[in-house]
């Protein structure tokens, strides 16, 4: 199988979707910071709203989902909508997670949430303690809350 690199930082495998590369990566975390959604109401899904349809589809080039063209009145803005379901959106979650700023601790629940509803044994509890933005209490629950560390706690 061969392999070659895009110029948008995309590894490009024959027969299989890019994967992207950690420089990719990084700029759809932002993006996905800035415009994106995260619910799981009936099941996981992702969402981004944009006027210019550039990020959705480098969303979809990377994770798979849909991108649809919506303009709701004759007057209004053509928007650009990305959207991803399920181990899809789980997998683009566990991705983007690293770069997430703003949206790490959805991400975090979100994905605790996915495993805990389909019965996978994610090993969640190491997977986030190795993150320290905060501390965790982690009993085998979805219903998992975090609390920040404080400065003593955290040696500063």
């Amino acid at each position: 199988m061969s392999t070659s690199t895009s110029p948008k930082g995309v590894s490009v495998t024959n027969g299989q979707r890019p994967k992207p590369d950690a420089v990719e990566l990084a700029y759809l975390a932002g993006y996905f910071d800035g415009e994106g959604c995260v619910t799981v109401a009936s099941g996981l899904r992702l969402l981004v709203s944009a006027t210019y349809p550039t990020g959705c589809q480098r969303l979809q080039e990377a994770f798979g989902g849909r991108v649809v063209r919506r303009k709701s009145d004759p007057g209004d803005k053509v928007i650009y909508q990305w959207t991803c379901f399920g181990e899809r959106a789980e997998a683009a979650l566990k991705a983007l997670r690293p770069y997430l700023r703003e949206k790490w601790s959805q991400a975090t629940y979100a994905i605790m949430w996915y495993n805990d509803v389909h019965g996978d044994k994610f090993p969640y509890q190491d997977w986030i303690a190795s993150d320290k933005r905060v501390s965790w209490d982690l009993p085998h629950s979805s219903r998992v809350r975090p609390r920040p560390i404080s400065k003593e706690s955290a040696g500063a």
